[in-house]
């Protein structure tokens, strides 16, 4: 029996039917030389590099009648809110399946850019007081 990942990345859902590969792919690309002037550009790319060989190790064990995209209210960019085309905007943010927040918890009025009912209004309002939401991002 094959252990299996599960991540969502911009709107799609992987699940990598060997885990082991995908630790091994990870650490075999992320050292090779080639990558590190990108590493050096931007901490982003060291940070989701992850991302980028678990997509290609899921697409290399699936066929692609077996991918399926998500609906577009998966991985909502609730941050993107006002730039996302308003013919796929959502109507509330109770309304998406899941959600990306990115800088959406530092904007001074961010429940104000996307509509909220409760009871989900209450409950992210409790937790924008936990640290992961307000801390910026940790660098180096």
């Amino acid at each position: 029996m094959h252990d299996l990942i599960f991540a969502t990345m911009a709107g799609t859902l992987g699940a990598a039917r060997d885990a082991m590969l995908w630790a091994s792919n990870f650490r075999s690309f992320y050292s090779l030389p080639a990558f590190t002037p990108f590493y050096e550009q931007d901490f982003l790319y060291r940070l989701f590099f992850h991302h980028a060989v678990l997509a290609g190790t899921i697409v290399a064990q699936s066929g692609y009648d077996e991918r399926h995209e998500l609906p577009h209210l998966a991985n909502y960019p609730a941050h993107r809110h006002t730039a996302y085309p308003e013919s796929r905007r959502a109507a509330r943010l109770n309304n998406v399946i899941t959600f990306r927040y990115d800088t959406l918890a530092g904007e001074p009025h961010w429940e104000k850019i996307i509509p909220i009912e409760e009871p989900l209004r209450s409950w992210l309002e409790n937790q924008r007081e936990r640290p992961h939401l307000t801390e910026p991002w940790i660098r180096d």
